[in-house]
């Protein structure tokens, strides 16, 4: 069971950042502690140059809606579950809103300041002179992702490429899945720790109607099965879990598989539930599909096509 990313905006929050815009030339947009989308009017600005002076003292993600523009501005010195909250939430806030034509990232407040955006303006406007069909703002969008991705911090540059957003604890982890081979009945535990991905326990001898009753129930987490030789990855998030820890283990589950993927470490199967009691269990003894072909001691030997039908 799969858990929804992002925040949904209220229909009277839209109306009043909307009808904003008719006053003030950049309306600043937050989630508060209530995972909540609010209006920081406190940021509100007539003037670019003011509003980037603000952000220049407010080491905050924050959006930034204009007439004609959707901005994130991420701070490099955000906490990465904030940027993880933002970048969740930001497509499901654009959906909500009227269509615009620039849909940017900054992490610098000077991207923003009057010279900053005419500078933007400029470089865009051989490709955006015209108004943008759905297809071009699509492609800008990606180009945004790709910004995104530029501008993540160093630490994580490492996993950058396929949008990890943590440090892979790889001296154990690593060397465990990929040089090790693990036995049947083998389950790894994995967690998100202080922004690094960590092993959280590893159990033996687990028999598949064991398995649900070995899995955390308390908390998100990632695990790995074998049974019958076959690698099963989990993705356990059990009702009752933080806001803020969903979407962290949602937004890193499927980079964290291409990241395996690249290790040459492939799942038979993998699952995304709720609570460990939703896995079906028999998806994990499924024997292989017969195939029409098989072999025996006299060589290959093919099913028989039926003949013609008689009339």
């Amino acid at each position: 069971m799969a858990s929804q990313s992002g925040i949904v905006p209220q229909t009277t929050f839209i109306s009043a950042a909307i009808g904003s815009l008719s006053e003030y030339k950049a309306v600043v947009v937050e989630i508060d502690n209530n995972l909540q989308l609010i209006l920081n009017e406190e940021l509100f600005a007539d003037n670019l140059d003011i509003l980037s002076q603000r952000l220049d003292r407010y080491a905050h993600c924050v959006y930034i809606l204009m007439k004609d523009a959707f901005v994130s501005y991420i701070p490099d010195e955000a906490p990465v579950r904030s940027k993880m909250l933002y970048a969740s939430t930001k497509n499901t806030l654009l959906r909500a809103l009227p269509p615009v034509e620039h849909v940017v990232f900054v992490s610098n407040p000077d991207e923003i300041s009057t010279a900053g955006w005419e500078k933007y303006l400029e470089s865009t406007k051989a490709d955006n002179s015209h108004i943008m069909t759905e297809s071009e703002l699509s492609l800008l969008k990606v180009k945004d992702v790709e910004r995104v991705e530029q501008f993540k911090p160093r630490s994580l540059a490492q996993h950058a490429n396929n949008g990890l957003m943590l440090v892979v604890d790889d001296t154990n982890i690593k060397e465990m899945l990929t040089i090790k081979k693990l036995v049947d009945g083998t389950l790894v535990t994995l967690k998100i720790d202080d922004e690094t991905l960590k092993l959280d326990e590893l159990k033996s001898d687990i028999a598949v109607d064991k398995l649900i009753q070995s899995l955390d129930d308390t908390c998100p987490l990632y695990h790995i099965y074998v049974n019958n030789e076959q690698y099963y990855f989990i993705y356990t998030c059990p009702s009752g879990s933080k806001v803020r820890d969903r979407m962290v283990y949602a937004a890193n589950k499927g980079p964290l598989l291409s990241e395996f993927k690249k290790w040459g470490l492939n799942f038979k199967e993998t699952f995304e539930i709720g609570d460990p009691s939703e896995l079906e269990i028999s998806a994990l003894s499924k024997p292989e599909s017969t195939n029409i072909v098989t072999n025996n001691k006299n060589g290959l030997k093919f099913s028989k096509p039926k003949g013609p039908r008689k009339k």
